[in-house]
């Protein structure tokens, strides 16, 4: 949805006075469905309060006695309802935070690139404030969320960061679909690659090497960006919204021996076992 919705902006951009832009941008960007919808099962409805005044929707899962919370991002489209993240948190029997940013589901506001990196700031305090160790803590963001978990992990403390079917940058994703001249028209940055250097966490990156909507290669350029202890799985034959799916029981098994990794130390750079996997650099 984000690289069909990109490219037909770009197209109507090239003859958009200066003006419009912003607002093709918002609709690149984010693709909201609004709407309550009632926690599951074993998940409790939580209000999550923003620096700048709003109350956001999320779903909260107390984690059991020792067990990591993972504190999820989703992508440009839909909200809560429709992350299957939910349950893998469930099968592992971790705590979790999954987020509706602004202007999503039940949240308040409008959505914008600043807006989102608040919003994960609020989602974070909030693990905090039920508890959360930073060594219980891993954050995690898949397409669009991507952008947003690696931000906030690049400022704040957390045991690992895992990122799956994201980007390097905006301008990236541009010059993916329209060249450099069109790169020069976005405005939204969501600079991941910058936000990357800066990190100290350890760092999974997750791609489908069939992924029709960003490029594997892209996220492979995100992971070499990563300064900390970092490991890729390219996973074979998955798409974009099909990754979890394609690789079965290897997605929670790579999450938890992810986990179990963390208390192992410094380690080189290297590649996850697993299938379609490759060797850094």
């Amino acid at each position: 949805m984000l690289t069909r919705l990109l490219l037909s902006a770009l197209l109507l951009a090239n003859s958009a006075p200066a003006a419009a832009q912003p607002e093709w941008e918002r609709r690149i960007w984010f693709h909201p469905t609004r709407g309550k919808t009632p926690a599951p099962a074993g998940w409790q409805a939580i209000d999550v309060p923003t620096s700048d005044g709003l109350h956001l929707n999320a779903w909260w899962r107390n984690p059991p006695q020792g067990a990591p919370t993972l504190l999820s991002f989703h992508g440009n489209g839909g909200n809560i309802e429709f992350l299957t993240i939910r349950e893998t948190v469930e099968e592992m029997h971790w705590g979790g935070l999954l987020l509706d940013y602004r202007g999503y589901g039940e949240s308040g506001g409008e959505p914008s690139e600043e807006g989102l990196f608040l919003d994960a700031q609020a989602a974070y305090e909030a693990c905090r404030r039920r508890g959360v160790g930073v060594r219980r803590l891993l954050i995690h963001g898949q397409s669009l969320g991507g952008a947003v978990a690696v931000h906030l992990a690049a400022l704040q403390p957390c045991a690992g960061l895992i990122l799956e079917s994201t980007f390097s940058s905006a301008r990236d994703m541009a010059v993916h679909l329209r060249g450099s001249a069109a790169a020069a028209l976005i405005q939204t940055r969501f600079d991941s690659l910058a936000a990357a250097r800066k990190l100290k966490c350890p760092t999974l990156v997750i791609h489908g090497d069939q992924d029709s909507l960003i490029p594997w290669q892209l996220g492979r350029r995100l992971f070499q960006a990563v300064a900390a202890r970092r490991s890729w799985w390219l996973v074979t034959g998955a798409d974009h919204n099909n990754l979890r799916r394609t690789a079965g029981d290897a997605f929670a098994q790579h999450f938890r021996a992810f986990a179990r990794s963390l208390s192992a130390g410094p380690a080189p750079a290297r590649s996850t076992p697993g299938s379609g996997r490759k060797r850094d650099g």
